[in-house]
């Protein structure tokens, strides 16, 4: 019975393992210039190129008036623009999306 407990407990705990600890979380800290070619959006996580993971509501700031842009107000929301340029620069905390020559600025939100 102690056996078949403790395998309990074994389980459990290594599926609670974080899915997002495999990315490199960005951060205000972290420089990053990137052509994104994939974004996955997944349990609040937006996944960059398969490597990079940022918080996928991080909030629209400043966009062009392109209409094209007019249903976008959060991060999750800028996978339909791939390809895009994403440039974040250290100690900033928001970033910017290039888009065909338009600039979307987001506000960088922190993992906790």
């Amino acid at each position: 019975m102690v056996k078949i407990s403790l395998l309990s407990l074994f389980v459990i705990i290594i599926s609670c393992k974080n899915p997002f600890d495999e990315f490199n979380r960005i951060s205000i800290d972290d420089a990053l210039e990137i052509t994104v070619q994939s974004q996955i959006n997944e349990r609040g996580g937006a996944i960059l190129n398969e490597k990079y993971l940022f918080i996928s509501f991080c909030p629209l700031i400043s966009k062009s008036d392109n209409p094209e842009y007019q249903d976008i107000e959060i991060f999750y929301s800028v996978d339909k623009l791939v390809p895009y340029k994403l440039h974040k620069y250290k100690g900033e905390n928001y970033f910017y999306i290039i888009n065909k020559k338009d600039s979307l600025v987001f506000k960088l939100l922190n993992f906790e």
